[in-house]
């Protein structure tokens, strides 16, 4: 069995730039907020799950649900 190490997406900052901050740190993954329907991405182009597909960087989606959803 072998343990992937991964990190939050800092979704303000560069995308390409946070794939070359795991690849430096040896992060295997990042993981991605999925809010109201959206991909909690800024500064990237549409449609985002191409452009995320594109980077070819191994990705978590986490659906980030209300209490009351």
């Amino acid at each position: 069995m072998s343990i992937k190490i991964g990190r939050s997406l800092r979704w303000y900052n560069d995308y390409e730039k946070e794939i070359e901050f795991c690849k430096s740190n040896e992060f295997d993954f990042m993981q991605i907020w999925f809010r109201q329907g959206k991909l909690l991405i800024d500064n990237v182009n549409e449609p985002i799950e191409v452009y995320l597909k594109q980077h070819n960087f191994p990705l978590v989606i986490h659906a980030v649900f209300e209490i009351d959803e």
